[in-house]
């Protein structure tokens, strides 16, 4: 589920593939579009910074769609750059600076800078653990991964390159699902399938 404040508007996607869109203050339905041949795995609406109103969806099926919103959600392109699921997909920036950042099971993450109404593939690293969720720093200068090892690394938007590792768990077992900043930036919150939940200082790692 995305919910989009600024569009007045909620995305959900099943585990066939499905997204349907609805009206935020009456949640009746928008539209119903079939996008995927299999779960879709994550959305994502671009903020009111950006001039074009866009909502990115992934799936297991290893595919990145990505639609129009003031027309009707068509869909715009269809990215295929991935090896494997796509667990996570983040629009950071605006204007010359607006990308878009995708992670998945291939322990990859792939960067996108957007041109002439189009995403083109900018950089990309690989590491050695599948990512499972991501987050933008409130600079938007960096992005964190959730780690299948348990640890949260983070990577600038800029070069892709590694900056920091710390854990993300206290735990020994399970991986490390889900990340969330708070609105502060300084605290990150994290959900590991050990259930257990930790919060964290983003700058300290404590």
């Amino acid at each position: 589920i995305k919910v989009s404040t600024e569009y007045g508007q909620v995305a959900t996607g099943d585990r066939s593939g499905n997204i349907r869109i609805y009206n935020l203050n009456n949640l009746k339905l928008i539209t119903s579009i079939e996008a995927h041949d299999s779960e879709v795995l994550c959305l994502e609406y671009t903020n009111d910074k950006i001039d074009r109103r866009l909502l990115a969806s992934a799936s297991r099926d290893r595919l990145i769609h990505v639609f129009d919103v003031e027309n009707g959600y068509r869909i715009l392109q269809t990215l295929d750059d991935h090896s494997s699921s796509i667990t996570s997909v983040k629009f950071i920036g605006s204007g010359l600076q607006f990308q878009m950042i995708s992670c998945g099971a291939d322990k990859s993450i792939i960067f996108r800078n957007y041109q002439n109404n189009q995403f083109t593939r900018g950089n990309n690293c690989s590491g050695k653990n599948t990512l499972y969720d991501m987050e933008v720093d409130s600079t938007a200068k960096h992005i964190l991964t959730a780690c299948q090892d348990r640890n949260i690394r983070v990577y600038g938007t800029q070069n892709a390159k590694h900056t920091k590792t710390f854990k993300g768990s206290h735990s020994d077992e399970g991986t490390l699902i889900k990340l969330s900043l708070d609105l502060s930036g300084i605290y990150i919150a994290t959900s590991c399938t050990d259930k257990t939940l930790s919060v964290y200082d983003y700058y300290s790692g404590e």
